[in-house]
């Protein structure tokens, strides 16, 4: 796969993440633009527009170009761009600096840099019932008592 980062700063945000420019199974240039649904493992990145949904079944970085509007489904995201959507990280969102989320959240763990932007509501499951579904209501229905 050709190398599609150039630039030191691509390197310095390849290196935040962990990351080798090898270890991307594909890409979406800055000058795509794109509607519909993707669905893909391993890592991604979309420099370009994209409107529609993206499954993930793991990391999906959207660079500092990249638009998006509509549903995300990942293990991990990290945004650099804009979003406008749901985005549901089964185990770490990233909204790094300079970009914009707006829309709900749902997520493990989050984390906001400095100078980010996050107009939406977080939802974040409680530790020990990461899948289940709640079984217990944490405070008990009122009770009616009738003189």
């Amino acid at each position: 796969m050709p190398n599609m980062f150039e630039k030191k700063t691509d390197e310095d945000f390849l290196g935040r993440l962990g990351l080798k420019a090898d270890d991307f199974k594909g890409f979406l240039d800055k000058d795509v633009i794109l509607e519909g649904r993707l669905s893909l493992t391993g890592t991604f990145k979309c420099d370009g527009i994209f409107k529609g949904e993206i499954n993930c079944e793991g990391l999906l970085i959207l660079g500092e170009s990249s638009r998006f509007e509509g549903i995300i489904h990942s293990k991990q995201v990290s945004v650099q761009g804009a979003v406008q959507g749901d985005i549901h990280a089964e185990e770490k969102m990233v909204i790094l600096e300079k970009a914009v989320v707006q829309g709900d959240i749902f997520t493990d763990r989050l984390v906001i840099e400095a100078g980010a932007i996050f107009d939406g509501t977080c939802h974040m499951r409680l530790p020990g019932d990461l899948k289940a579904e709640p079984k217990e209501k944490l405070s008990p229905e009122p009770t009616i008592v009738s003189h």
